[in-house]
C-alpha cells in the first residue's frame, strides 16, 4: 500500500473545512500537515482540521509512510494511547517495538549527558575522564574539571549535578578564611561567668560512670562495625583509570610553602619524633608522667599474664591493686608494647625514670610495685 498517497487524498479531503471549529459540528483537531520534525511550521497552509478519527489515522499513515523517523513512531504510539478509536493488538505490539528499537539505537553508546563546557560552582567542565562504576554496580560518566584558582579534579556526574562538589578543594579555605579575625561573629568577644561554669560542671563519663564500662560486643556488632570501616572496593577498572599526578601534573608543582607553613610542618615532625612522655600533654601532669614511669612495671605484668588484650589487662591490674584504672589509661602504653618496645631496653625511657624517681620517698609510685 502508498502510504504517502492515503495520508495525502485524507489531508486534501479535510482541507475544505477551514480551521474555524465553530463553524462546524462536532469534534475536531489542528493538525500539521508536514509535521514539525520533517521541517514543517505553523503556518496556515501547513495546518488543516480533522476529526479525531482522522487525526490517529494520519499519524498512523505517516508512521508507516516514514519507517525510520523516530519522531513519527513516537507521535503514533501516543495517539495509540488515546480513547479515540480500537487499535487491534497486532497493530500496537508493531508500534510498540517499533519505537523501543528505535530509542535504543539513538542511545546506544550514549547513556550520559555531555556536560562539556556547563560550570558547576567554580568548575568548568573540560572533558570526559572515564566511567565511574559503584558498588551497587550503576555506572556514571566522570569529568575533569578545571577550577577557577587553576587546579583540575575528576568528579562524578551526580555531585556536580547535586552541588555536593563546587570546587577543587579551596572553597572551603576561602571560606573559612573570610570569616577569620575580625570577621568571625565571635571575634573580641567573651563568654559569660555563668557560660564558663557551665563548662567546668561537664560531666567526663569515665570508667564505671561510662555507660558502656564493661559491655561486651555481640559477633554481629562487631561485624556491623567492621564493615562500616571497608569503605569503597577498588574495581578492576578504577585500578586501570587511576594515574597518579607526578612532576608537572602534581597541583602543587612550582610552588613554595610559606614561612609559616614550614614552621608548622617542622613542629609537627618534631612532635612526631617525641617520645611518649616528652609530649605537652604528658608533662606537668602527675599522673601521666607518673603512669610512663611505671612503664617497666606494666610491660612485666603484661608479659607474664600472656600478653593479655586491653580490656583483660586492665582487669587484671584492677583486681591485683584493687584499682579502677579505665582502658583508656594503658591504651598507649600497651600499643607501644605490641609493637615491640621494652622499656628496660629503651635508654631515653630508663633515664626518664630514674629522674622521675629521683628522691622519691612516699611510696606512692614505687618502682618494683611490689
Amino acid at each position: 500500500m502508498n502510504y504517502r498517497k492515503v495520508y495525502d487524498q485524507l489531508v486534501e479531503k479535510a482541507k475544505p473545512r477551514g480551521l474555524d471549529k465553530n463553524k462546524h459540528e462536532g469534534y475536531f483537531e489542528i493538525h500539521h500537515i508536514v509535521p514539525r520534525c520533517m521541517g514543517g511550521g505553523d503556518e496556515e497552509e501547513n495546518l488543516v482540521m480533522l476529526t479525531g478519527r482522522e487525526h490517529f489515522v494520519a499519524h498512523m499513515l505517516l508512521w508507516k509512510a516514514y519507517p525510520d523517523n523516530t519522531p513519527l513512531a513516537y507521535a503514533a504510539m501516543m495517539m495509540s494511547n488515546r480513547a479515540v478509536c480500537k487499535v487491534n493488538s497486532h497493530t500496537y505490539a508493531a508500534l510498540r517495538r517499533d519505537f523501543s528499537a528505535k530509542v535504543s539505537d539513538a542511545k546506544r553508546g550514549k547513556r550520559y549527558k555531555d556536560r562539556i563546557g556547563e560550570r558547576f560552582g567554580k568548575l568548568l567542565v573540560v572533558e570526559l575522564a572515564d566511567f565511574y562504576i559503584s558498588p551497587k554496580g550503576y555506572r556514571q560518566a566522570q569529568w575533569v574539571c578545571e577550577c577557577d584558582c587553576g587546579g583540575y579534579v575528576t568528579v562524578p556526574s551526580s555531585s556536580l549535578v547535586s552541588g555536593n562538589t563546587k570546587s577543587c578543594g579551596c572553597l572551603p579555605v576561602e571560606i573559612g578564611k573570610s570569616y577569620a579575625g575580625e570577621n568571625n561573629p565571635f571575634y573580641g568577644k567573651k563568654h559569660t561567668a555563668e557560660t564558663r561554669e557551665k563548662f567546668k560542671k561537664r560531666k567526663v563519663l569515665r570508667g564505671k560512670d561510662n555507660p558502656n564500662y564493661g559491655r561486651v560486643w555481640s559477633a554481629e556488632e562487631r561485624r556491623k562495625a567492621s564493615e562500616s570501616r571497608k569503605g569503597i572496593p577498588w574495581t578492576e577498572g578504577r585500578r586501570a583509570s587511576y594515574v597518579p599526578r607526578l612532576g608537572e601534573d602534581h597541583h602543587f608543582y612550582g610552588k613554595q610553602h610559606t614561612e609559616d607553613t614550614r614552621q608548622k610542618i617542622s613542629k609537627i615532625l618534631k612532635d612526631k619524633n617525641m617520645k611518649a612522655w616528652e609530649m605537652p600533654q604528658v608533662k606537668g601532669y602527675p599522673e601521666h608522667e607518673a603512669k610512663w614511669a611505671m612503664c617497666g612495671y606494666y610491660y612485666t605484668l603484661w608479659k607474664n599474664s600472656g600478653e593479655m588484650g586491653l580490656k583483660r589487662f586492665t582487669k587484671l591490674y584492677n583486681e591485683i591493686h584493687e584499682d579502677e584504672v579505665s582502658l583508656a589509661y594503658f591504651t598507649n602504653p600497651r600499643l607501644k608494647f605490641v609493637e615491640g618496645w621494652v622499656p628496660e631496653e629503651d635508654p631515653d625511657w630508663v633515664s626518664f625514670r630514674d629522674n622521675y624517681f629521683e628522691g622519691r620517698d612516699d611510696g606512692k609510685y614505687n618502682r618494683t610495685c611490689q
